[in-house]
């Protein structure tokens, strides 16, 4: 009884904890992601969310506040890259129409 007990104690806390390391891998590296590696990323919050809901009846008040703060953070760092992600492509888009304005009025101008 009491190996099954800290079994299902280690296996709550692992799920935990994979939501806290999935949440301290974007923070740190998800300004460096491509569009593929958030899918992956999503995927991978969907497996660790899942681990979790197996245990959803398990955890005290005080896990389930953490596990409710971490994926708050997942998913505030999720918007928050993606957000930047459209804005740095949008303005390298901008810049790359503006280089090309620029190159026809250069072109232009020097005929004449």
């Amino acid at each position: 009884m009491v190996c099954m007990a800290l079994a299902s104690c280690n296996t709550k806390q692992s799920a935990i904890n994979d939501l806290r390391n999935f949440r301290n891998e974007i923070a740190q590296n998800g300004s460096k992601y491509s569009v593929s590696d958030w899918i992956k990323a999503k995927e991978r919050y969907d497996k660790v969310s899942e681990k979790l809901d197996k245990h959803r009846d398990k955890f005290t008040y005080e896990e389930s506040r953490q596990i409710g703060q971490l994926k708050g953070e997942c998913i505030a760092t999720f918007g928050k890259n993606v957000i930047e992600n459209i804005g740095n492509k949008a303005l390298n888009a901008k810049g790359e129409i503006e280089g090309i304005v620029d190159g026809v009025k250069g072109t232009f101008g020097n005929k004449k």
